[in-house]
């Protein structure tokens, strides 16, 4: 795995007021159990609009969920996100909170992008089979096939190779290529990253301990990797977004 620094060429001269789920967590947000599958609800008692981006991870005592897509939760606000369940075999416990957020690994991560593009939400039974799948192929074990799991399993190597990949101060995202992948993230100031980036490094890493080989995406590529990402938004057929 390689990864490769993102700095912005300028930066607006006050930061966006936006936090992380994972800082918002901290600072009071409540993230809720709706009883359903695909819904978890948040209270956002602060003055501070609070990103939960769709790498996110909703852990606490309840099934585990990862968030659709992203969203802006504005302030002092209740509403519904749209998740995804990722622990089969663990019941819903309506009203229970999760305490906590992780970043999916990127496998899952593309291919819930995959469902949203072609049927508008990931269909629920593929994704689960899709967890099934990752947690085969990595050798972890979870009796509610929880894809956390994986985390767990790779927890020691994960430790050791984090330290190999420091954040640098003043970046903005990363693009890390692991095999024949290429992974991407990006943020609009480097505070928003500073709290994003173990999670977002522990999501690639794990992707490269799942799928080891010894060749990865070469540098020439990753030059227009980003102007690619431009083309494909301006010019799909499949989702145009405002």
């Amino acid at each position: 795995m390689v990864v490769y620094p993102l700095f912005p060429s300028s930066l607006p001269p006050d930061p966006p007021e936006i936090l992380t789920l994972s800082e918002g967590l901290r600072y009071g947000v409540r993230l809720s159990d709706a009883g359903q599958v695909n819904k978890a609800h948040v209270d956002n008692p602060l003055s501070t609009t609070v990103l939960a981006g769709e790498s996110d991870l909703l852990i606490g005592a309840t099934q585990l969920r990862a968030m659709q897509f992203s969203c802006l939760i504005r302030p002092h606000s209740r509403t519904s996100l749209p998740v995804s369940c990722v622990e089969e075999g663990r019941p819903t416990e309506r009203q229970a909170e999760f305490d906590r957020s992780d970043s999916s690994p990127w496998s899952l991560r593309s291919y819930k992008m995959e469902q949203m593009a072609h049927h508008g939400e990931p269909i629920q039974l593929k994704v689960w089979k899709q967890v099934s799948n990752y947690l085969e192929r990595a050798g972890a074990v979870s009796n509610t096939q929880s894809i956390h799991a994986v985390y767990e399993h790779f927890a020691h190597e994960l430790d050791n190779l984090s330290c190999l990949f420091p954040r640098t101060p003043g970046q903005v995202g990363a693009i890390c290529a692991v095999g024949s992948n290429l992974y991407g993230e990006f943020f609009s100031d480097p505070e928003l990253l500073e709290d994003r980036y173990d999670q977002f490094l522990r999501s690639a890493l794990v992707e490269a301990l799942v799928h080891p080989g010894d060749e990865v995406v070469t540098q020439d590529r990753i030059a227009n990797f980003l102007e690619e990402i431009v083309d494909v938004s301006v010019n799909s057929k499949v989702v145009h977004s405002s």
